[in-house]
């Protein structure tokens, strides 16, 4: 179990100031997926909106990182699915990239849009091109995620698997006419 210590000179859990690293600690937390912390953090007051110079949020952090419990917190407590960094990145870019479809799924049944974020495969950048985060699922080879954005959760939001099922061979008929 990990202790964590706040000495108010140093650190401020309202995310009021950066660390060194520019990050809060509600980021860091969310980054090694230490769900008890963000829990405190998020009780004591931290703002799970603050952004970092890039704006990254803390939502981004633990997404980029497929720490689910830390992203469905986030999410409880206001964190905003649809906020970017300066490269257009959101919360669903990063787990649609990482191949994290739990954290995908959630995010789309909370709001998250699909958008063009930028994009490079050139290792200095010279030329970024911009994917949305389906398109990014599907260059990185991440099949379950790829039939996440597929079966369009967003259209079909908080439905359980066994309605979806149902719902699929309903439909299936009629496409085979198609």
């Amino acid at each position: 179990m990990y202790v964590v210590h706040f000495e108010r000179e140093k650190y401020n859990p309202r995310n009021d100031v950066m660390t060194a690293k520019d990050t809060t600690p509600l980021m860091t937390a969310c980054y090694y997926g230490h769900l008890r912390t963000v829990e405190l953090l998020i009780a004591g007051g931290a703002d799970v909106n603050c952004s970092t110079d890039n704006t990254n949020t803390a939502l981004i952090v633990a997404a980029a990182k497929g720490q689910t419990g830390c992203a469905l917190k986030l999410i409880e407590a206001g964190a905003q699915v649809n906020k970017c960094n300066i490269f257009g990145w959101k919360p669903l870019h990063f787990a649609a990239h990482g191949g994290f479809a739990d954290i995908v799924i959630e995010l789309l049944k909370n709001g998250a849009r699909d958008s063009l974020a930028i994009y490079s495969t050139d290792l200095d950048q010279r030329n970024p091109k911009s994917k949305t985060a389906q398109e990014m699922a599907i260059d990185a080879g991440h099949e379950e995620v790829v039939n996440v954005f597929n079966i369009q959760l967003t259209k079909i939001p908080k439905v359980r698997a066994s309605s979806l099922i149902q719902f699929l061979k309903v439909l299936t008929p009629f496409c085979a006419v198609l």
